[in-house]
């Protein structure tokens, strides 16, 4: 009989776990953005950094990776700076995150915008 009720807790702790396991690995995935370094496809040739204009209030860390002296690690610090404060509302403002300055964000800022 008690090996019976040992076996039934856990039976419960396991579905319990899963069950946490997948709504946390959910929530995890849900902003979660990949940033695939130095790889490109067969044949692709870069011709210059950017090659497009990005949404600072859209993109992803992946899209701000291509910005010209913006590594994962700032793009990631833009997408927490933007989720916290609900957006850029000036181009400027992107100086306002941690570790990109007023003449990093003038090297790109015909490369950004707001809108889109």
């Amino acid at each position: 009989m008690k090996l019976k009720i040992y076996y039934i807790f856990f039976i419960v702790f396991v579905v319990l776990a899963g069950l946490w396991y997948l709504s946390a690995h959910d929530r995890l995935m849900q902003d979660r953005t990949y940033v695939y370094a130095g790889i490109s496809p067969p044949g692709y040739e870069e011709t210059e950094k950017t090659p497009y204009i990005i949404n600072i209030n859209t993109a992803d860390v992946y899209e701000l990776c291509a910005l010209e002296g913006i590594g994962e690690k700032k793009a990631r610090a833009i997408v927490e700076y933007r989720r916290e404060h609900g957006g850029f509302k000036t181009i400027e403002e992107l100086a306002d995150v941690d570790g990109i300055s007023i003449k990093t964000v003038e090297k790109f800022k015909d490369k950004i915008t707001l809108e889109g």
